[in-house]
């Protein structure tokens, strides 16, 4: 990707916020620094063809979304286990076939999951790998992330997925 692309999908990225950090408008928490230890835990997934949540597995197959203006995108959902949150900030940094394609933070919502016990799902997060389609299928995408919580802790996560046609 060049890095005129770079830098277009990392603005799309991150227009999509008003801020790169959560404002406490719509976060609970205090944002003062916790000294509390991390005891939350990160999956990454996203939604499926029927709307089910899934967390992705090491190495599954994973098919590209048509993005918004073009290209061709992947929307992973952060669930956050052990941890009520209603926001935070979502650092990303994504590489298909080794090279880096994306990277930003974005200040994320986040909801309970209804279904257990206590997680909160973020709203899917939109990443805009590329623009052509014979350059992404078939490769590996590999997403490092960490969820940062208002009160400044953070808490890190990799998936790691092969690039399918879009579903």
């Amino acid at each position: 990707m060049t890095g005129r692309m770079f830098t277009l999908a990392l603005l799309v990225l991150l227009a999509a916020c008003d801020e790169a950090e959560p404002s406490s408008s719509f976060c609970r928490a205090d944002p003062t620094p916790s000294t509390a230890p991390v005891t939350a835990s990160l999956r990454v997934g996203g939604y499926g063809t029927g709307g089910d949540l899934a967390d992705w597995a090491e190495g599954e197959t994973v098919p590209l979304v048509f993005g918004f203006q073009g290209g061709y995108m992947l929307q992973p959902v952060v669930t956050v286990e052990g941890e009520d949150l209603d926001c935070g900030t979502v650092r990303l940094r994504a590489t298909v076939a080794g090279e880096v394609v994306a990277e930003g933070a974005a200040a994320v919502v986040f909801f309970p999951n209804e279904t257990g016990p206590l997680e909160s799902v973020s709203v899917p997060v939109d990443v805009l790998l590329g623009f052509e389609l014979d350059a992404l299928v078939g490769n590996e995408a590999t997403f490092e992330l960490s969820v940062e919580t208002p009160d400044w802790r953070s808490m890190p996560a990799t998936a790691t997925v092969m690039l399918a046609n879009p579903g």
